[in-house]
């Protein structure tokens, strides 16, 4: 059925391109990740402790 279907070879440029991009959406969801625990641990501090 798919037998004659053959994907696009991509340039090793574009792997490259492709490979920089990932590794920076996966620093930025860390990065992201990470400000979030600390705003979070920072606000319920401040909130649940009274002094």
């Amino acid at each position: 059925m798919f037998a004659g279907f053959a994907p696009p070879q991509q340039s090793p440029e574009e792997i490259r391109a492709m490979e920089a991009e990932a590794a920076f959406t996966v620093q930025q969801v860390a990065a992201t990740a990470f400000m979030l625990y600390l705003c979070r641990s920072s606000v319920a501090s401040f909130v649940c402790d009274p002094y």
